[in-house]
């Protein structure tokens, strides 16, 4: 936005009255500051919550308006290229920090966290509510929702949360156990639960069936082509059956599905964090894991490497030979520094590019 924005201006930055060009940059700055408070209150009174969020937005957005408007002073470039480093340093910084502490100082909501918090480690719920605090984020519980329209959204991710729009009770084999209705539900379907529970709060209900637990070591590994692994998937009982793209497939994973099928039998799960996990085991097969899939996630099996498989359309899997074993996995992205230099260098070639002293017309 900051390199569109003097673009999107350019006929402002030709006026060459002094007075005129500090009556238009008060008057952006003061309309950015004023627009960005009045957002963050409308969003806390629309919520019903306040929302440090929308705080850090408006921060955004003033510091948006105060590039443009230091564009329109006259002054020295040095000064010009200072105020506009400080206002895209001090946006970031605050976005930086806002996001800890709204995951730190959440309130609570008394009509859902009772429901939720019992959940063991690894369970997950889908909250249908767009506005507000996500109990996810209060207490530590996965939300298997979001924001499901998200362009930057993982392209399998979008098309499991498609499918379950269409059949809630597909829920179960994200692992959901809990189902939180927002007055506008996005889902059409009913969910197969109870109407009238006393000791339950409006709008909280049970995943039906069996759930698939957050690890297990599935009692069939099934290979089928790419373009019917989710449907297939699907079809499954919840916890049961590894599902395996014939694209993915390696060698023991083909060896495994020529078994005979057995029931799948639950893992347990030891730890689990945003970038770690451990789970307790027994095979011998394939161990599942109701966790997104990622080229970054790097596994030990008893403290030997071990390959991390996709199954289940978009999960992770682990081969387990037999006995009771330990499987840790950590996030560790490759390091890629071209990135940061590439994002120094442009950044430094904004500031530049900003700070440039618009050339005035010959007939001043």
């Amino acid at each position: 936005m900051a390199v569109a924005a003097p673009g999107g201006v350019g006929i402002l930055l030709r006026i060459n009255e002094k007075a005129s060009r500090r009556r238009l940059a008060a008057l952006l700055i003061g309309l950015g500051v004023a627009v960005g408070l009045l957002y963050a209150a409308g969003f806390q009174a629309l919520a019903g919550q306040p929302d440090q969020r929308a705080f850090a937005w408006a921060i955004d957005l003033a510091a948006l308006t105060i590039i443009v408007g230091v564009l329109l002073l006259k002054g020295p470039r040095g000064l010009r290229a200072l105020a506009i480093l400080a206002a895209v340093l001090g946006g970031l910084a605050f976005g930086s920090g806002e996001a800890y502490e709204y995951n730190r100082f959440p309130r609570p909501d008394t009509h859902h966290d009772a429901e939720v918090s019992v959940d063991a480690l690894g369970g997950r719920l889908y909250d249908d509510h767009y506005l507000g605090f996500r109990p996810g984020a209060r207490l530590g519980v996965r939300d298997a929702s979001g924001y499901e329209n998200d362009p930057l959204q993982g392209h399998r991710n979008h098309l499991i949360l498609r499918a379950v729009h269409r059949a809630p009770q597909r829920l179960a084999h994200l692992g959901v156990t809990h189902f939180l209705r927002d007055k506008h539900p996005k889902m059409k379907n009913k969910l197969r639960l109870p109407k009238d529970d006393p000791g339950r709060a409006p709008g909280v209900h049970s995943v039906d069936g069996p759930i698939a637990p957050p690890v297990y070591v599935a009692g069939q590994v099934k290979i089928v082509p790419g373009r019917k692994a989710l449907r297939t998937w699907l079809k499954t009982e919840p916890g049961s059956t590894a599902v395996v793209a014939r694209d993915d497939a390696t060698t023991e994973l083909r060896a495994l599905a020529e078994r005979k099928p057995r029931p799948g039998v639950p893992g347990e799960l030891l730890a689990l964090q945003a970038d770690h996990l451990t789970a307790r085991v027994t095979g011998p097969g394939l161990a599942v894991f109701t966790e997104t899939w990622h080229p970054d996630w790097q596994a030990t099996v008893d403290g030997q490497p071990a390959q991390i498989h996709r199954a289940n359309f978009d999960f992770r899997g682990v081969v387990i030979p037999s006995g009771t074993h330990t499987v840790q996995m950590d996030f560790r992205p490759a390091k890629r520094p071209w990135i940061l230099a590439a994002s120094a260098a442009t950044l430094l070639l904004v500031i530049l590019l900003l700070a440039r002293r618009p050339r005035e017309s010959a007939a001043s």
